[in-house]
């Protein structure tokens, strides 16, 4: 395992932040909990919405994800549901 980069039994979200950072393909943010993609990250993202593109067009007529229609869902209130 590399230098600075937690073990993945250890803590897979903490080695996956490590490995992103360590192989520099996104930075931290200037604002609490974001990253910057950097270049190469985002030619993989590039790929991966590529990848995912064509399987949509190959599978959904309309190439988007089925909207919710709320005309369907039955709302009923539950006085009792809040807290205390």
């Amino acid at each position: 395992m590399g230098k600075g980069v937690t073990p993945k039994s250890q803590d897979y979200s903490k080695w996956y932040t490590d490995v992103i950072a360590h192989a520099e393909l996104a930075d931290y943010g200037p604002v609490k909990g974001t990253m910057v993609i950097r270049p190469y990250g985002y030619g993989i993202w590039e790929n991966i919405q590529d990848a995912f593109d064509k399987r949509f067009k190959e599978t959904v007529t309309d190439n988007q994800i089925p909207k919710f229609d709320s005309s369907i869902v039955e709302v009923t209130r539950c006085e009792d549901c809040g807290p205390g």
